[in-house]
């Protein structure tokens, strides 16, 4: 299958956000371009299938079905999976039609894979609660200790973090982080919620609010 250039996705000049937020994921991108356009529903649609539970074809099936070789088809899941991703994590209540159209307009998705992610935001979006079979989080402790010495030196006063997770089946999970990671985790911590805020604030995501309760 022959394959377009990704690399612009720009009308008249224009550069904006989505609802992706500020960076579109470069395979959503070769996805959207790639100039086969029933090869990537087709790996779409078995994405889909696939994060349902229901039965897809192989790898080496779908290669063959669509004349296409695997690393190509690998590629055009992943693009599918992280397209699905993004648009499921989105509650349907702040998902506005007219502003996610304008966004895969904006992105250039072939009519085709359009009408499939709005059929999916709107008319037949995934449970990921009926398809969620790993504990969440309940609880998080940690503590900061500091080894004064060992028994090979007299002096370390070398820090680290002890960290301990308590699960939703009740399991406990106790382990030790440096210090470094530990900041690593801070800052990647603080750089996905602030990268959920520019995306809650997007044209896209913002509508009703929430139904009380």
């Amino acid at each position: 299958m022959n394959r377009v250039d990704a690399s612009a996705f720009r009308q008249g000049g224009e550069v904006r956000d989505t609802f992706f937020g500020p960076r579109v994921p470069p395979l959503v991108k070769a996805l959207f371009a790639h100039a086969n356009v029933k090869a990537a529903s087709a790996c779409f649609k078995a994405t889909l299938a696939a994060v349902r539970d229901q039965e897809t074809p192989h790898l080496d099936e779908l290669a063959e079905t669509l004349g296409a070789t695997q690393d190509e088809v690998q590629r055009l899941l992943a693009g599918a999976h992280a397209l699905i991703s993004a648009v499921t994590q989105i509650p349907p209540t702040r998902l506005k039609p007219r502003s996610l159209e304008e966004d895969l307009d904006y992105l250039q998705a072939p009519p085709a894979l359009k009408k499939l992610v709005m059929r999916l935001a709107f008319k037949d979006r995934p449970d990921p609660a009926e398809h969620s079979s790993l504990p969440s989080l309940d609880q998080l402790k940690w503590r900061v200790d500091v080894a004064i010495s060992t028994s090979s030196l007299k002096r370390v006063l070398q820090p680290s973090v002890l960290m301990q997770m308590r699960l939703s089946d009740g399991t406990l999970r106790t382990f030790e982080v440096p210090v470094h990671k530990f900041h690593e985790l801070r800052y990647n911590t603080a750089f996905a919620l602030k990268e959920m805020i520019e995306v809650a604030a997007k044209p896209a995501v913002q509508g009703a609010a929430p139904p009380a309760h």
